[in-house]
Order: structure tokens, then sequence, then C-alpha cells
């Protein structure tokens, strides 16, 4: 044999070694899927607007916070309720999403563990009126100009409560 067969037998033995010495994947203990939701967590929900009525069909993901992925994704039904099941131990929050994937409301964050059960809730604060804005630059026009006459406060009997009046 010459060198070039001695360096080839040689290679062939270290990888027959090197397969023998790993477990063969049918050797391997397989997860059930009665495992997995064993100590799997549930996260129960309600979506609702300023007004507290609930927003029907509304769209959720699920985000794992230590990792920053969306892990679920769902649809509430018609009285603003949600569910994700399934859900493995770890820090969360669940987002409001529109039907083109922008974030419009979050729930708070939360941790669950193994086989516990979580309820949050998603709250939209109240739009503002778009007239709002002409009324709180005329009371701070008006507060300007109290301020300016020397106007301070106004007692319990309608009496000026200042030091000029």
């Amino acid at each position: 044999m010459n060198t070039r067969d001695l360096l080839g037998a040689a290679c062939l033995s270290v990888v027959l070694a090197a397969t023998l010495a790993v477990p063969a994947a049918s050797a391997q203990t397989p997860v059930s899927r009665a495992t997995l939701t064993a100590h799997a967590g549930i996260v129960l929900g309600t979506v609702r607007d300023g007004a507290e009525r609930p927003i029907p069909a509304a769209r959720l993901r699920l985000r794992n916070l230590d990792a920053g992925r969306i892990l679920m994704t769902t649809r509430g039904d018609q009285e603003g309720n949600f569910r994700f099941t399934g859900v493995t131990a770890g820090a969360y929050l669940v987002e409001l999403v529109d039907e083109n994937g922008v974030v419009i409301g979050v729930g708070q964050t939360f941790r669950i563990a193994p086989a516990e059960t979580v309820v949050t809730l998603i709250r939209l604060g109240a739009r503002a009126p778009w007239y709002s804005g002409f009324f709180s630059n005329a009371a701070m026009a008006a507060v300007t100009s109290a301020a300016g006459l020397g106007v301070t406060a106004v007692g319990n009997g309608i009496q000026p409560a200042s030091g000029r009046f």
C-alpha cells in the first residue's frame, strides 16, 4: 500500500468510529404532544375600545419578549375575547394589529409559567374630537389673560382671592 491508500483507510476508520459513536435517531426518545401541552400555558384576554365596547374579530399577536418574535396570531370573537393556547414559559406581550399588521394597541407585559393561565386586557384610548385643540388653545389664552391682569384664583363666595382686588 502506498501513502495515499493508507491515508484513505485511516480517514475511513475515523468516519466509521464517529458514526458508531453517535446514537441513531430512532434511539432518541420522541417528545409527545401530551408532554408539550401538559407544560404549556394559556393566555386569555379581551379587547375594548375607548368607550369600553368590545372590538369584534380583532387581529392579535402574541410576542415573546425574551426572543423578540411573534409566537402566535389569532382573531378575537364577536365579544372581543381571545385565546392563545400552547404557550411556553416566558415573558410576553399581546399586540392588537390592523389589516396591514401595524400595531394599534398593546396589553401589559406578563410572565407565564408552565401550565399557567394568564388573563390580560387590551384597551384602546379614547380619541380626542377634531375640535378639542380649539378649546385647549382658548383655555390657555384665558389663563394667560387672567394672569396678566393679576387674577390668580377665585374663592367660593365668588369674591376674588388674589391680592389686587
